[in-house]
């Protein structure tokens, strides 16, 4: 029984073998070497690791068509991968969390189980990637002796594809340089092309924005109450907006009102009793400053109570969010609730990060493609580039530029966003196409 489990084993191991060297290219070799090893040893994944220094990545993985390199799960396993590319060990081995460093060890139980194997694979004596088993039974003396069977042939299979790209990559330069003549003819070429003037141009995010838009405030402190028109909906001016709730104000107003009849009922009685008693002209001094006093209380609630209407100043559409996230809100006295804008007075409002800040001249030309239709371009020009950078929405540092849309053309209804190409000036293409890598240079460089 022994012996027919290490010849079916064998079998297996040359059959594994005869797949990797008979592979047409890397993807059917890396599919093969992830996918078919399970038929040797169990595992729960393996991963292929291509470590090489200019491009280190994760080729495949088992049981995935291709692997999701910007995935938080994958952005992981390439850390692990590079970890264990750097251990000396030459040979296959075990290793558990402890293992790697202690700040990829708090995600090992939530995307790997327990025991790991990795088999490293050579290119000479020069480590070009390896392969990560995972299980969650510990590994076994045996697993150890078939992999390393399998470690030359997948070396060498693996190395035979590179070598296929390479050597096809030469082949074509080979070909499309041809004799010295004709290469020297096409440097000269590219030499002079890269002196051609083009633009310069900079993308950056873009929102269609009111134009000199009337912001409505809450008068003073209350709740909402009601909410009288819809989110974009054109209103006129005195259209009722919002209602705040009066019941505190008119209960105040109530009380106030009964206590001025009260002390004017009381002056005109001091006013008849004044005559006969020297004391009631003294009370009535007094009864008469504050009736006064009640009267300007209920002529200052009346007026609150007008207040708590709060009306459109001027003609426009109302910009706001969900009227049902509004009704039953306290708001405080000065709190912003909407905008009123003149649909047609519009602008484009945009944020330049500042590694994409180039030299704008006023009135430069700007190009905005819509999210909902970024075939077309809807022409604008520069008319404000802020001299201080500021967190935008997303928390990096911006400059906001401001540009009016060319006359003639029909502004983009207010809120829509989507991509700005602002143009700058003529320069090279050689000044095109290094000014980035020269100012990283020049950083890191400390010029």
């Amino acid at each position: 029984m022994k012996n027919k489990v290490q010849i079916q084993a064998l079998s297996l191991l040359v059959q594994l073998q005869q797949k990797a060297c008979s592979s047409k290219n890397e993807e059917n070799f890396s599919f093969h070497v992830v996918n078919e090893t399970y038929s040797l040893i169990q595992y729960r994944q393996a991963i292929l690791w291509y470590g090489e220094t200019i491009n280190p990545h994760i080729v495949a993985i088992s049981g995935l068509p291709s692997p999701d390199r910007q995935a938080p799960m994958m952005q992981w396993l390439k850390k692990i991968c590079q970890h264990q590319h750097m251990q000396a060990h030459e040979q296959c081995y075990i290793f558990s969390k402890q293992a790697v460093p202690k700040t990829l060890q708090r995600h090992w139980q939530e995307w790997l189980p327990e025991h790991a194997l990795w088999l490293p694979l050579y290119q000479g004596e020069r480590k070009i990637g390896g392969l990560l088993f995972v299980r969650q039974e510990a590994w076994q003396e045996a697993d150890h002796i078939l992999l390393e069977q399998l470690q030359p042939t997948y070396s060498a299979a693996w190395c035979m594809h590179l070598g296929q790209q390479t050597h096809q990559w030469r082949h074509v330069l080979h070909r499309l340089l041809g004799t010295p003549k004709k290469k020297m003819f096409l440097l000269l070429l590219v030499f002079t092309l890269l002196w051609i003037p083009i633009r310069q141009s900079a993308l950056a995010p873009a929102q269609v924005k009111a134009l000199h838009a009337t912001v409505i405030r809450a008068p003073l402190d209350g709740i909402i109450d009601q909410v009288h028109v819809e989110p974009n909906e054109v209103v006129q001016k005195n259209t009722l907006l919002f209602s705040l709730d009066d019941v505190e104000i008119r209960a105040r107003l109530s009380v106030a009102i009964k206590e001025l009849a009260m002390l004017n009922a009381r002056y005109q009685q001091a006013v008849q009793q004044a005559a006969r008693d020297d004391k009631q002209k003294r009370s009535m001094v007094m009864l008469r400053a504050q009736a006064s006093q009640k009267k300007t209380e209920v002529q200052f609630l009346q007026d609150m109570l007008q207040r708590l209407a709060i009306r459109a100043s001027q003609p426009g559409i109302a910009i706001f969010s969900d009227p049902d996230a509004w009704t039953g809100r306290p708001v405080q006295m000065g709190e912003r609730l909407l905008m009123i804008a003149d649909p047609k007075k519009t602008e484009l409002k945009m944020q330049l990060a500042v590694g994409d800040s180039l030299i704008f001249s006023e009135n430069s030309e700007v190009s905005l493609f819509l999210n909902m239709n970024p075939l077309e371009a809807i022409p604008a020009r520069l008319y404000y580039y802020s001299y201080q950078a500021i967190n935008d929405e997303s928390d990096a540092l911006s400059y906001e530029l401001r540009a009016h849309f060319d006359a003639g053309v029909t502004p983009p209804r207010i809120g829509l966003r989507g991509t700005a190409k602002i143009y700058g000036q003529k320069v090279p293409i050689i000044y095109y196409l290094f000014r980035r890598p020269l100012a990283a240079a020049r950083q890191w460089l400390g010029w």
